[in-house]
């Protein structure tokens, strides 16, 4: 469940592979964040993190262009598109250092480049510190 300010909705990821395209969505527009929030706590689901971040959108060529700022790493550019081909068309005419490209999800990022477990930081938070029991050992 997440929320820009303006628009608010309610995905599904699913984790199929590590690949560019092994994530898959399913995503629905809801009116309202703290009233689907209690639907979702009605149903038996319960909220495991509250995590920010802000994400600058820009499309180009059908493929979607985000710089991603979370608490805690530096900003970073997701690229998604429509396949795995316009993806890798998107990284060479950006002339993106292929030696800096990944296909692994935010957690995992968080993970292997930073050592940092943010799944399990039950508050993510521009303006609150990391605890130090969150980075992996």
């Amino acid at each position: 469940l997440r929320t820009d300010g303006k628009k608010t909705t309610l995905t599904i990821k699913k984790l199929e592979s590590l690949e560019i395209d092994g994530t898959k969505e399913m995503e629905i527009e809801v009116s309202n964040f703290e009233e689907t929030d209690n639907m979702l706590n009605e149903l038996g689901y319960k909220s495991h993190t509250y995590q920010e971040n802000k994400r600058t959108r820009y499309i180009l060529n059908d493929v979607e262009l985000d710089i991603d700022s979370w608490p805690y790493i530096p900003t970073y550019l997701e690229i998604e598109g429509k396949d795995e081909k316009s993806v890798k068309d998107m990284i060479k005419l950006l002339e993106v250092d292929e030696t800096k490209v990944t296909s692994i999800d935010v957690q995992g990022v968080f993970r292997q480049f930073y050592n940092i477990e943010i799944s399990n930081v039950p508050v993510v938070k521009f303006d609150e510190p990391l605890d130090k029991k969150y980075y992996l050992k």
